[in-house]
């Protein structure tokens, strides 16, 4: 025996459904600008997949340890046979090494994908000189980047409020870089890129441990 009203009841189950699908979800770590630099901590760890023209799989940095080059403290990030160097005071990169030698380094060390305080509508230049002893190559190089705006970014590590960075080449104003930094994370929480093969490659965190 039907029930009066019951169709309607369904009806309005099924929208209150289809409301709870098409929730989306709350981002972590709002944030007020500017952003302040964060401090990295010793056991640090971002673990991330890779996706692209070149290949896919995993890797992760961990802040290893506080070590000291020409007199000026840098945060030592390890991701497998590779120590990256980067200065304490402003996050800036100075120098890669593989197995121990020196595979990648610049100067003056003015390379940050992030510069802090960080708000939208800011932007930075860089230029330096990177050396690259492995494969015995010097450039003269030239950058150029800009936060553009807020974002909500979904990785497989969550979904985070962000702020996307676009950096080109200054000298072609080529595009070589998209990043979204998370405040929460204290890093990227993903970025994309293009290959010098051709094609372009991004990577999303998986998963981050602070300390």
């Amino acid at each position: 025996m039907a029930t009066p009203g019951r169709p309607a009841a369904l009806a309005l189950v099924f929208l209150l459904l289809a409301g709870c699908a098409l929730k989306q979800p709350v981002p972590i770590g709002d944030f007020t600008e500017p952003v302040a630099q964060p401090a990295w901590k010793v056991g640090d760890e971002w673990a991330y997949r890779y996706d692209g023209a070149s290949g896919a799989g995993t890797f992760a940095w961990r802040v290893d340890r506080k070590e000291n080059l020409a007199g000026v403290p840098h945060y030592v990030v390890t991701a497998g046979p590779r120590e990256i160097f980067y200065r304490v005071d402003d996050l800036g990169f100075t120098r890669e090494t593989l197995d121990g030698k020196i595979s990648r380094e610049i100067s003056p060390s003015t390379w940050r994908v992030v510069a802090f305080p960080l708000r939208v509508g800011q932007s930075w230049s860089m230029k330096y000189v990177e050396r690259r002893p492995l494969e015995q190559e010097t450039e003269s190089v030239e950058r150029r980047c800009a936060a553009e705006g807020r974002e909500t970014v979904t990785v497989p590590a969550g979904t985070f409020a962000a702020i996307r960075i676009v950096c080109a080449n200054a000298l072609t104003n080529a595009w070589v870089l998209t990043l979204w930094y998370s405040p929460f994370v204290h890093l990227m929480v993903k970025d994309e890129y293009p290959l010098k093969t051709g094609g372009r490659s991004s990577r999303e965190l998986l998963r981050f441990s602070r300390k």
